[in-house]
């Protein structure tokens, strides 16, 4: 019972947190997720692959992630494409993104890109499965039911070779997503405001370490992580991370060629540890490269 309580609590800590950039651990590789200004921020033509397992082990029900994306750039213009897939519990929410940037240059080496991010997502609960408590509570159908909504991001974002700031506002329109016979005021997506910065500094051709920062703020709801990369050879990195959510992060990855990919092992130090076995991330990356470019970790 406990268990299924604590689970109970998960899921719609998860359905909050969900609208938040902050549960990425490897969102520096794939950083369109957390603002759209990022679109066009690599001058090759890139496609990322993301998907999150939260707490395995813990019912077999485990909330995840799945997430898509692409980026290119076409002299000032930089375009995006996101297409995700969070899961918790009965329900679903699938959404589909289009970034559209604009870079201007702000400086020698730094530009600066502002972005809007219009699309559409869907939110599907299954009810076929629930346990009635009251048989008259009409918000309760026992059946499918989905909806559709308009959403927007927008974003800003100021950025060089080494380093990059940002702020992006996710939830523009605030989407009711109520189905069905509950039209409540309170399923609205509330807007969600996020800082990333991130500097990398090279202590040599060969190493390097790249601290993180990414701040997440929802109306009642704050995260952080924290978190830094040691970077070796251009070819792979190991990093480690902190969410004020209660959870550390342990990470790494390589970077070949056209191919990225990176790993990350969530754990929590809250009373959830004692069921889960932790929460598994994995994201590839494959870039288009210019004959003048080069990759970026």
């Amino acid at each position: 019972m406990k268990k299924s309580i604590i689970f109970l609590f998960i899921v719609a800590s998860i359905s909050l947190s969900a609208q938040q950039s902050g549960f990425y651990s490897n969102y520096l590789s794939d950083k369109i997720l957390v603002n759209p200004a990022f679109a066009g921020y690599n001058e090759n033509t890139e496609i990322t692959l993301l998907a999150k397992s939260y707490f395995l082990g813990f019912t077999d029900k485990n909330p995840g992630t799945q997430a898509i994306s692409v980026t290119g750039r076409k002299d000032n213009y930089g375009l995006g494409l996101s297409l995700t897939n969070d899961y918790f519990g009965n329900s679903r929410n699938t959404g589909l993104k289009l970034a559209y940037a604009y870079h201007l240059q702000a400086g020698d080496n730094s530009k600066l890109s502002f972005s809007l991010a219009p699309g559409f997502s869907q939110y599907a609960i299954n009810q076929t499965s629930y346990i009635y408590f009251d048989d008259n509570d009409n918000v309760i159908t026992g059946s499918k039911e989905s909806k559709l909504v308009f959403n927007a991001d927008f974003g800003i974002l100021y950025f060089s070779d080494d380093y990059f700031a940002g702020i992006s506002v996710h939830n523009l329109t605030q989407p009711n997503i109520s189905t069905g016979a509950n039209t409540s005021e309170e399923n609205r997506l509330l807007r969600t405001y996020d800082f990333c910065g991130s500097y990398r500094y090279n202590f040599s051709d060969e190493f390097g370490i790249q601290p993180a920062l990414l701040m997440s703020i929802t109306p009642g709801f704050f995260t952080a992580d924290i978190s830094s990369r040691f970077l070796i050879k251009n070819f792979i990195w190991v990093g480690l991370g902190y969410k004020t959510t209660n959870f550390i992060s342990t990470m790494f990855g390589v970077s070949y060629k056209n191919f990225r990919l990176g790993y990350a092992f969530d754990h929590s130090f809250s009373e959830i540890s004692s069921f889960s076995n932790g929460t598994h991330e994995i994201v590839i990356g494959y870039e288009f490269l210019k004959a003048t470019s080069s990759p970026k970790l």
